[in-house]
């Protein structure tokens, strides 16, 4: 997966520099509207927009949905003739091609805006440096490459699939303060904070889709909703390669989301509960890259793995994942967890980018991405 990096030196050669005191607080700001659209814009990108004019705020808005307007047109409607002659800020470069909405280079050239701050290229080969060319073809002054890689972090599941065709992969584990991944063999219930609880609420409405095996399906019997947050329910994805699962489990009663099971014993049949798919078979089970494939196919852009710790494993073993979530708990396993084995094993290897440490009530949290991945969606 990789970004053109000659083709933006190219983009970028030549423009003056051009910053203003007010560019990082109008980009960030600009960040911050993209991400109102998490969870609802798939397979789109999350697009923020900010026009400026006079030091003030005249125009801003956010793509909000799939289909629906981009963030350029709200924050021109806005705005209105006031945008002769102001600067926009987009964490994406605007597009060129008509799709579910007209290009947006050429709103923004009819509106007469006089200078562009974009954070990234966008990607897609359709666009990728075309948008910028346009704008300065039309006399507008463009400025790329300001909050960078925030900006390509953000939209790192759009970047990931518009390249590869793959979702982006995100392993979520919880461990005990020493490494393991229950406390008891007796009592099955969460150990983690309620803080930590609605982390991964608020993690799973901003992802398109949420996976699980078919054991922690079958121990844990999870709902995989986002009942703790205000946000869309991500697709739910079980992996059932002999079809051993009751049907009494609440993803296949609750009717709160879609739901996709791969097994590779049944043929693929619609449910009243979503979808059974057929997958092909190996050694390790379930042949995850062309499920990842599948999912890709049908426009689904980032997966949060939620366990268990096989499907952890055979995740990085394959190398499919691109970013890891650990908690860590205050409590510690007791000695029957210990002396069966139940030792978490998903660690961040050691090459991964560490991108924060942080607290969640009383546990820790840590997130890691493949350094390769944020070096090559940044321009």
């Amino acid at each position: 997966m990789t970004v053109n990096i000659e083709k933006v030196a190219a983009v970028e050669r030549g423009s003056p520099d051009g910053r203003h005191a007010l560019d990082p607080k109008m980009m960030s700001h600009a960040l911050n509207h993209a991400r109102r659209g998490l969870g609802k814009v798939s397979p789109n990108p999350l697009v923020g927009a900010v026009i400026v004019k006079d030091g003030h705020v005249i125009g801003e808005g956010y793509h909000a949905e799939y289909g629906g307007p981009h963030a350029e047109t709200i924050a021109l409607e806005h705005a209105g003739p006031e945008a002769m002659g102001a600067t926009i800020y987009i964490n994406l470069e605007p597009c060129t091609t008509t799709g579910n909405t007209p290009p947006c280079t050429r709103a923004l050239i009819r509106a007469g805006i006089a200078r562009a701050v974009v954070a990234v290229l966008d990607p897609n080969p359709q666009v990728n440096g075309k948008g910028i060319r346009e704008l300065r073809k039309a006399g507008i002054d463009v400025s790329v490459g300001l909050l960078a890689e925030e900006a390509a972090h953000l939209n790192r599941g759009f970047f990931k699939w518009v390249q590869t065709g793959l979702p982006y992969i995100t392993l979520k584990v919880a461990r005990t303060s020493d490494n393991f991944t229950a406390v008891s063999l007796t009592d099955n219930r969460r150990f983690t904070s309620p803080q930590s609880l609605e982390l991964v609420h608020q993690m799973r409405a901003e992802t398109d889709a949420v996976m699980i095996g078919r054991r922690t399906a079958q121990l844990d019997d999870p709902q995989l909703t986002t009942r703790l947050v205000s946000g869309p329910d991500p697709l739910r994805i079980i992996l059932d390669s002999d079809l051993r699962l009751p049907d009494n489990l609440a993803i296949f009663k609750d009717g709160q989301a879609k739901t996709l099971r791969f097994t590779a014993v049944a043929p693929s049949i619609s449910t009243d509960w979503g979808e059974q798919l057929t997958a092909p078979r190996n050694e390790d089970g379930l042949q995850l890259d062309a499920i990842l494939k599948e999912l890709g196919d049908r426009g689904i852009t980032s997966v949060l793995v939620e366990g268990g710790p096989a499907l952890h494993a055979n995740m990085l073993a394959q190398n499919l994942a691109d970013e890891i979530v650990i908690f860590t708990a205050a409590v510690a396993a007791d000695t029957a967890a210990k002396e069966n084995q139940l030792l978490n094993r998903l660690e961040i290897p050691e090459s991964w980018h560490r991108i924060t440490e942080a607290s969640s009530g009383t546990d820790r949290v840590e997130v890691a991405a493949k350094k390769n991945i944020l070096q090559e969606i940044m321009i």
